[in-house]
């Protein structure tokens, strides 16, 4: 590729750029001081570079079947969660366990299921922040996966929940994961959790697989074995609506056979110009990205119209509540 403008007008380096070939295009980074606007200007469209280890880069792809074709790659979709815990904007987290998990728990993990020795169910926490949902099933004996993007959002978790371990470089212990798993991509932590009085047996460590979780390909969820249960209390509805297919995908690989997944999605009329997040998801879209592989049951919808939502601009927020079980 050829650079036929000054570099001082030139919203490319494209002499010096380093090249890296990904499947049918060539990647060349940018400078994070590209001028977006000057690509725009110039017909480019904008594409999304899902992958870890490129993260805060931009980049241009070059079709190679596709002549002049250009498309440049923004800051993946974890950067804005990051700027959002940066600055503590995290209310979507509660306070207390979620009410439709305590209401449900039974329906999605059998009552009669052996804790014995640490070895519950296991129970998969997709996008799980640091949500206190986890302590809550870790005391009941579950072994509790969490998979989040925000490195932040680990650690407050274990600053807030986690036993110290004196050994520990950090707030978390590390964890090595199957080979399959990519360590450029994900990195692996275990949070001690401190016993109910009601119970002798310590809980189970929290794990959490740090990454994108629409990163989870097959291979890597068969490595990671697949799970009895899962809680998205929010994840669905959090994630951009282009995003939804590839969420679905991610954990229906990461699901077991009869496994069974607590569903809450939210149902509203909008935030004024903004639709979201949370998005809504209607029960249609939920048969629709999952009825393939699961049974869909809806078990359940509240009013949950609140303040904050009605300040945003909503005067419907209804969340709804869905049983899926794998086939």
């Amino acid at each position: 590729m050829q650079c036929n403008e000054k570099m001082t007008d030139c919203p490319v380096h494209c002499l010096t750029s380093p090249m890296v070939w990904h499947k049918q295009h060539v990647m060349l980074y940018l400078s994070p001081e590209i001028n977006i606007q000057h690509l725009h200007s110039r017909g480019v469209s904008l594409v999304t570079v899902r992958s870890f280890a490129e993260r805060r880069h931009h980049c241009l792809a070059v079709g190679l079947f596709a002549g002049t074709s250009l498309a440049v790659c923004e800051a993946d979709r974890l950067q804005s969660w990051e700027e959002r815990w940066a600055v503590n904007r995290t209310s979507w987290h509660l306070d207390d366990v979620n009410p439709h998990l305590k209401h449900h728990l039974a329906q999605l993990i059998d009552p009669k299921a052996s804790v014995a020795g640490g070895m519950g169910p296991r129970v998969l926490v997709p996008l799980c922040g640091k949500s206190v949902d986890m302590v809550f099933l870790s005391r009941q004996g579950y072994r509790v996966m969490g998979v989040e993007g925000v490195r932040k959002a680990v650690e407050e978790f274990a600053q807030e929940f986690g036993l110290q371990v004196p050994t520990a470089k950090g707030p978390t212990m590390h964890v090595n994961f199957p080979p399959e798993v990519d360590t450029k991509r994900f990195r692996g932590h275990a949070v001690l959790i401190s016993a109910e009085q009601t119970r002798r047996e310590p809980p189970p460590p929290v794990i959490f697989l740090e990454g994108d979780f629409l990163e989870l390909n097959a291979e890597m969820a068969k490595a990671l074995v697949p799970f009895e249960a899962a809680f998205d209390r929010g994840s669905l509805v959090a994630v951009e609506p282009d995003d939804r297919k590839p969420y679905a995908t991610a954990l229906t690989h990461l699901m077991a056979p009869g496994g069974r997944v607590l569903l809450v999605t939210v149902e509203h009329d909008g935030f004024g110009e903004r639709k979201g997040p949370p998005y809504q998801v209607l029960e249609a879209d939920v048969r629709s990205l999952f009825g393939n592989n699961f049974h869909v049951e809806r078990l359940r919808s509240v009013n949950a119209l609140d303040k904050t939502m009605q300040a945003r601009g909503a005067t419907r927020f209804e969340e709804s509540v869905y049983l899926l079980t794998k086939r």
